[in-house]
């Protein structure tokens, strides 16, 4: 991807809303035995309420020209997008057993495979890597910088099949997976999207959804690799930001890649409150600029032809930094004023981290026994 430069900084704020397009899921008021059942919020009257969700991405970064971020540390950013869907919103905080139950039945799925289908795929996955050795080394070798363009570009052509014959296998499992996750009465949006974070863009078109009112307490989106023809630059990830830093006064590129589905788990500080005879619109931000904070690229490993790759193999400390980022960084709230953005009076809660999933989940299994 090609930069454009300018001279001319503004301040920016990404902030786009989208009418998000799902199936509806509610589940009864009470059980038998007169309590809430899961995933209907205990204030709840049972009715059926209109929502919209926007999305939103906060850079705390300039604009350099018309499609570069530059971040404080010194990070621009040419090129970023990500792939979300399967929003779910429970009015438990911490994990309920309701969901242990899924997940068991889920990790038994995967357990259970053919070996030859997992064999398949990481044949196939090597493939990819195979490639991207070779080029290495062709980059690393070129004189010009107009070589180096025609390499990346030869490079992606010969990717392009291996990744789609890829996709198609992790497809298989996943379609498998997602049967029994769409029996989760707190789901509320199944399809995927692909949301580009510098153009405020978003694809496919997408419309309203329903849940029941009440109080809602957790988020749960899933960012999820795309495994379809349509987004092609997307396929097989989740999130895909490219860009330079300078390192010693060279110009580094630098390639973040999230190749495997990554479910952030947002939690409320102040419930979100889904109203009867209204249109409740739910927020979620991304806050681009965060996701590279404390971020020290000096000490990132370049490969062969100067390109800093940070993925779950490549710099994986890294890697596992800018997760986190974005596990906590996330937020969401309810746009009261329209605006498409959170104010602090409209926020509900945030992300949290690994450590702090983990210690989600033993609340949840305490409460269960």
């Amino acid at each position: 991807m090609k930069k454009v430069f300018q001279s001319k900084f503004l301040p920016l704020i990404f902030s786009s809303v989208f009418l998000v397009q799902c199936g509806v899921f509610v589940g009864n008021p009470s059980d038998d035995d007169g309590t809430n059942s899961y995933g209907t919020p205990v204030d709840s009257t049972g009715t059926d309420s209109s929502m919209t969700l926007a999305v939103s991405s906060d850079s705390a970064a300039t604009l350099q020209g018309d499609s570069v971020l530059v971040l404080p540390n010194g990070f621009e950013i040419f090129y970023g997008k990500l792939t979300f869907g399967r929003l779910k919103m429970n009015p438990d905080l911490n994990s309920h057993p309701t969901e242990s139950e899924y997940d068991t039945r889920i990790s038994d799925l995967e357990s259970g495979e053919d070996s030859e289908k997992a064999e398949a795929r990481q044949a196939k996955h090597e493939e990819v890597r195979a490639i991207e050795e070779e080029y290495d080394a062709l980059i690393a070798a070129a004189g010009t910088n107009e070589e180096i363009i025609e390499l990346r570009i030869a490079e992606d052509a010969a990717r392009k099949n291996l990744e789609i014959e890829f996709a198609e296998l992790e497809k298989e499992l996943e379609d498998l997976k997602d049967e029994i996750d769409d029996e989760d009465t707190t789901l509320r949006v199944k399809d995927t999207f692909t949301y580009n974070l510098l153009d405020k863009t978003i694809d496919p078109e997408i419309s309203t959804f329903t849940a029941t009112d009440g109080s809602y307490n957790r988020i749960e989106l899933e960012l999820r690799p795309n495994r379809t023809e349509g987004a092609e630059d997307m396929i097989n990830r989740a999130v895909l930001v490219e860009g330079e830093i300078e390192i010693n006064g060279t110009d580094t590129r630098v390639e973040f890649e999230v190749r495997k589905a990554l479910t952030l788990q947002l939690k409320a500080s102040k419930s979100l409150s889904v109203d009867v005879d209204d249109v409740n619109e739910l927020i979620i931000k991304f806050k681009l600029g965060k996701w590279f904070k404390g971020i020290d690229f000096t000490q990132a490993t370049i490969n062969n032809r100067g390109d800093i790759r940070i993925n779950e193999r490549d710099n994986k400390l890294i890697y596992d930094q800018i997760i986190n980022n974005i596990r906590r960084t996330t937020e969401f709230g309810e746009d009261e004023d329209g605006d498409g953005d959170i104010s602090t009076e409209e926020l509900s809660g945030d992300g949290i981290d690994d450590d702090e999933e983990e210690e989600g989940e033993e609340e949840g299994e305490e409460e269960a026994s």
